[in-house]
């Protein structure tokens, strides 16, 4: 079986184990009486739009700030930072490989195409507009990365080519974890965000890019992809919106010892 099929068929394993509890937004009712349509479909003029207005919002300007700070600070100390990577090899033999496949379009692809074929033999509208989410969230964020690399031609630390900046690997990666953590939560996005990191860092290890190309890349993916699943997830006081709560089951009662059980909604 190709690697990148793989790497993808355990992605759709813990998505599909996740779909029941994220799409319930879809069957729960909805806690405000407001008649506020839907948001877009993804790929929809409207989605786009709504897209373009979330990146101004506060909260990812603000992350995109401090990332873009953080690579600044890192210029200095990259050519060291890049040997000291290579030298102790930290990651191990195989990392160079592994970072490769999970940040590669045929994984990305075949990702997409199983979320969008799983949401649709499983009958969950969630996961398959899941999977287009997926598709726009890469194909803006690998447009953007392509050109500024253009724009910047920093050569590679190896001295291959002109394309360092940012690091394509690693803003692949870091797009899918991004989608998938905001579409289902953390146990699926933080062994996605993780696997990011480690194909980052395998790019450094394996003398492909200088750490400040990888930090720019998770940033500015992070920075696009939230934006676009943001634009097609209902806000409060729109239709199909459930707000996340934390209750008890039952409710304690005062000086309870025993063991309560805690509901999550989504």
């Amino acid at each position: 079986m190709p690697r990148e099929l793989l790497i993808a068929l355990v992605f759709l394993g813990a998505v599909l184990g996740a779909a029941p509890a994220a799409a319930a937004p879809e069957q729960a009712p909805a806690e405000s009486t407001s008649t506020a349509p839907a948001p877009p479909a993804p790929f929809m003029p409207a989605q786009l739009q709504r897209a373009g207005e979330e990146l101004g919002d506060r909260d990812l300007l603000i992350g995109l700030g401090i990332g873009s700070l953080a690579t600044l600070a890192l210029l200095p100390v990259d050519d060291e930072i890049v040997d000291w990577f290579v030298d102790q090899q930290l990651l191990g033999p195989n990392a160079v490989d592994i970072g490769y496949w999970i940040g590669h379009r045929q994984t990305v692809a075949a990702s997409s195409i199983l979320l969008m074929g799983g949401g649709l033999a499983f009958g969950s509208p969630y996961v398959r507009d899941t999977g287009f989410l997926f598709v726009e969230s890469h194909l803006v964020v690998a447009g953007v990365t392509q050109i500024l690399k253009a724009v910047v031609g920093r050569e590679r630390p190896d001295g291959s080519n002109d394309n360092s900046f940012p690091s394509g690997h690693a803003s692949s990666a870091m797009t899918s974890a991004t989608v998938l953590q905001l579409r289902f939560g953390w146990w699926v996005g933080a062994p996605a965000y993780l696997a990011a990191i480690y194909t980052g860092l395998s790019r450094v290890q394996g003398d492909k890019h200088y750490l400040s190309d990888v930090v720019f890349g998770w940033v500015l993916a992070w920075y696009l992809s939230s934006a676009i699943v943001r634009a097609s997830d209902p806000r409060p006081g729109e239709k199909g919106y459930v707000e996340r709560t934390l209750s008890w089951l039952p409710p304690p009662e005062p000086g309870d010892t025993g063991l309560a059980l805690v509901r999550l909604r989504f």
